[in-house]
């Protein structure tokens, strides 16, 4: 479990960090979050069109991109 955090907070992650689990602990705590991912984090992501998108990662995650 996450430790408390106050629910206007808007978690940042930088690039060497990015998990798709610490993505789905972030969601699932229902936290805003927001994190820069390297190329081939996920296929889904390096495939995606240039803008905003929605993606489905392997683990049924959905995460919004804004390229």
């Amino acid at each position: 479990e996450l430790p408390e955090i106050a629910a206007k907070s808007i978690i940042t992650v930088d690039r060497g960090y990015p998990s798709a689990d610490m993505f789905e602990k972030f969601q699932e705590s229902k936290l805003s979050f927001a994190g820069r991912c390297k190329n081939g984090f996920s296929k889904t992501a390096d495939d995606a069109p240039l803008g905003d998108s929605t993606l489905t990662l392997k683990n049924g995650l959905n995460l919004k991109s804004h390229l």
